[in-house]
């Protein structure tokens, strides 16, 4: 009866060691695309095209890139040794593809102001922060200063058009005392004119100096 019970017993365990299949230890798999495709040119669909799985059990073999889920070629899978892993991963991939998406979204808008951006309005009243070139003076000062420029080329080149007009009718007036006084007149307006543009030239260079505006600023 012990003989037999010890039998039973040996060919139980037997079984339970030598025929039982070791079991397989799970793995996870977790296929996404790379984030560094998202540019400020395919931003504003990037949530179709830029997109990521969830973690997968998977067989050893069924983690590779490339993979197609749910009608969907993902560019890169790896595999992790359990869910912990998978999932800490995915969370990382949120956070970059978050930061991905808001640098292309900077980059568009920034892109759309240049393009509808006045040439008075300096480039570094449209960021968020002062850029190099306005670090030592306020971007309102450099918009007057480019307004003023913008102004003393117009005042110049009229005052030259006027200036010839002058001679013109100095040179055609025949001797006539109204048209030569018509004449006088149109070239004295034109120095006027000069003068009260080179007048302001000095007088904002003068300024630029008073509160230290920047060399490259000035006229």
């Amino acid at each position: 009866m012990k003989k037999a019970a010890r039998l039973i017993f040996i060919g139980i365990f037997g079984l339970l060691f030598f025929g039982a299949s070791p079991a397989l230890a799970e793995e996870y798999c977790f296929c996404f695309d790379t984030i560094s495709n998202i540019t400020f040119e395919n931003v504003d669909e990037h949530d179709q095209t830029i997109i990521r799985d969830i973690c997968r059990i998977v067989s050893a073999n069924d983690c590779v890139d490339g993979k197609k889920i749910s009608n969907h070629n993902f560019d890169r899978c790896l595999k992790y040794p359990d869910q912990i892993l998978c999932e800490r991963a995915t969370y990382k991939w949120d956070l970059d593809h978050e930061s991905q998406v808001g640098a292309a979204l900077k980059a568009k808008l920034g892109i759309e102001r240049k393009e509808g951006q006045s040439s008075f309005i300096p480039s570094c009243a449209f960021d968020d922060k002062l850029s190099d070139e306005c670090k030592d003076v306020g971007i309102f000062i450099i918009l007057l200063i480019n307004i003023a420029n913008y102004l003393f080329t117009i005042i110049g080149g009229l005052a030259l058009l006027i200036f010839i007009y002058g001679g013109f009718i100095l040179i055609l007036s025949q001797g006539s005392s109204e048209q030569v006084q018509k004449g006088k007149d149109a070239m004295s307006a034109a120095v006027i004119g000069l003068v009260v543009a080179f007048s302001g030239y000095l007088l904002i260079n003068f300024l630029g100096a008073v509160i230290d505006v920047n060399e490259s600023f000035r006229f």
